[in-house]
């Protein structure tokens, strides 16, 4: 009789563990789906082609300003725009790559950072953690749809007449150098066919 009994009390931990194992993943699956939930719009959207002329969009900064979209290629420069949001992991690995990249192409690019959403302090607590400048950290649901951005982080790459040069998800600190790298290679090729 007692094997009996232990049967149903380690069936009863089993499922009780089970159910347990179940809660969670749908709390993931909750959290998934409410990320992804802009996606729906994007897809019945037409693809912005590379070499496509970007919309002259007005858009708030953390710090309370507003940028144009085409400002920084009135300087000449071209614009980077790396899309990111607080909890995501795959941006934090993929900052650092981003600011050091900035830094060495200063002379060329104006470097930005972009989210949605209406969690200003969740913003700035982020942006003081990595080092971002709230002048530069753009707050726009907007610009996400209108340059069909499909996942988190993405690199926007805007040339110095406003038009679309790259448009891709990053999922490495590797794959941002390469997309650079070829930016800068297309964007010095751009210059001497300017001078000839």
């Amino acid at each position: 009789m007692s094997w009996l009994l232990i049967s149903n009390v380690a069936l009863l931990a089993v499922v009780a563990g089970l159910g347990l194992v179940v809660l969670s993943l749908a709390r993931q699956i909750g959290i998934l789906h409410e990320r992804t939930a802009p996606l729906g719009v994007l897809k019945a959207s037409p693809a912005l082609e590379t070499g496509a002329e970007v919309p002259d969009l007005e858009m708030p900064t953390l710090a309370g300003g507003h940028l144009g979209l085409r400002e920084p290629s009135a300087t000449g420069h071209w614009m980077a725009l790396l899309f990111v949001a607080a909890d995501c992991p795959i941006c934090k690995s993929v900052l650092p790559a981003y600011l050091d990249q900035l830094h060495d192409r200063r002379d060329l690019l104006d470097g930005f950072w972009v989210s949605d959403g209406t969690d200003m302090g969740a913003y700035s607590a982020y942006a003081d953690a990595h080092g971002m400048d709230e002048e530069r950290y753009l707050i726009s649901q907007e610009l996400g749809l209108h340059l069909q951005v499909r996942a988190l982080p993405s690199l926007v790459l805007i040339d110095d007449h406003a038009r679309l040069v790259v448009n891709q998800v990053v999922q490495s600190p590797r794959q941002l150098q390469a997309l650079f790298r070829q930016a800068e290679v297309r964007q010095s090729e751009a210059g001497v066919q300017t001078q000839n």
